[in-house]
């Protein structure tokens, strides 16, 4: 009786020992596909968006760039340009003022 009693013992431990062993291979699974997969999605995600920073942060430094370019292109010879003209033009009304009055 002894025997079978050790029989049944294992017999009823053996779900328990199966359900282990399940447990163990889910966790080795786990353990070397799963969790390295997401720790490279997670990765392959702060890449990308780091690399999205760096994109925008290159365009507003290009953007600021070319801003600056077209200040210092008005400033030095859209101004000066606009300021001749209207001398140029003040200077042609005041010539010709003078020669209508001297008509007159």
């Amino acid at each position: 009786t002894f025997i079978f009693l050790l029989l049944f013992l294992l017999l009823s431990l053996l779900p328990f020992i199966f359900l282990t062993v399940i447990v163990s291979l889910l966790t080795f699974i786990l353990l070397t596909i799963f969790i390295p997969f997401i720790i490279l999605i997670l990765l392959i995600v702060l890449s990308l968006v780091i690399f999205i920073f760096v994109f925008f942060s290159l365009l507003i430094i290009i953007v600021i760039i070319i801003f600056s370019l077209l200040t210092f292109v008005f400033l030095t010879i859209v101004i000066p340009l606009v300021i001749f003209i209207l001398i140029i033009f003040i200077s042609l009304l005041v010539i010709i003022i003078i020669i209508i009055i001297i008509i007159i």
